[in-house]
């Protein structure tokens, strides 16, 4: 039951290389938007520091009072907190998914053999990669899998099927089957993947 299980899941080394090329080229592409994002958060932050400054410069030179200066800046202050959490968020996030996944990836690989030679810690590990509440009860495993990995887990599916029972005449060369196999567990690769000059 458990062998079924993880096999549902299983990668192999090459899927495995496969995903870690698409994290990189999905982070590459992300890159761009997040330091977007990054620019629009740091002119915020800019711009409520020198709604700040302007405030504090004025009641030092006695254009407002103390109190003033407090009922104006306190909102300002705690904008100007939002908006830094915000900026390290947003980049915890992004660096805290890249390596989630690259995770769950090399958890999978060879996944039934890491379980069976794999100490508790380490099946326990294996399981939680896969979904939440791994539970054995009455001799059954039960797990609820991530969504995010369910289509993985199709597409490791399509990949099982024997490529020699779907090739055409011309599919008949390993390296284009593998090149489709790649394409279908990444569809966002291009099939030249050299560097652009």
């Amino acid at each position: 039951m458990v062998e079924d299980l993880l096999g549902r899941y299983e990668i192999s080394p090459t899927l495995y290389e496969w995903g870690m090329d698409a994290l990189k080229v999905i982070a590459s592409k992300e890159i761009k938007s997040r330091d977007d994002a990054q620019v629009v958060q740091y002119r915020a932050v800019q711009d409520i520091q020198s709604q700040l400054d302007v405030l504090l410069d004025m009641t030092t030179r006695g254009l407002i009072t103390s109190d003033r200066y407090k009922e104006k800046s306190a909102p300002l202050e705690k904008e100007l907190i939002d908006r830094q959490q915000e900026q390290k968020d947003s980049f915890e996030r992004s660096k805290n998914w890249y390596e989630f996944v690259g995770n769950t990836l090399d958890d999978l690989t060879n996944v039934n053999q890491k379980f069976t030679k794999g100490e508790l810690i380490e099946k326990n590990r294996i399981l939680k990669a896969i979904g939440e509440n791994p539970i054995l009860m009455d001799g059954k495993l039960s797990i609820t899998p991530y969504n995010w990995l369910k289509p993985v887990g199709e597409g490791l599916i399509r990949q099982k099927i024997p490529s020699g029972a779907v090739r055409t005449g011309l599919q008949q060369i390993d390296k284009d089957v593998n090149l489709t196999k790649k394409q279908d567990w990444y569809p966002g690769l291009e099939s030249n993947q050299r560097p652009k000059a």
